[in-house]
């Protein structure tokens, strides 16, 4: 998950709104719920 974090922070490191940086939590928050999405379709298996 932590790579998953970096890489997006990597692709959109700024906001797109505000133009601010992308805080850490945030884009983890976005991760997670991406995956959650494709969890839900199937197209990836999230392990706790």
């Amino acid at each position: 998950m932590p790579s998953l974090v970096e890489r997006w922070q990597t692709l959109r490191p700024v906001d797109p709104v505000t133009l601010e940086p992308i805080a850490e939590q945030k884009a983890f928050d976005t991760v997670k719920e991406a995956l959650m999405g494709l969890e839900n379709y199937g197209y990836v298996l999230v392990e706790g």
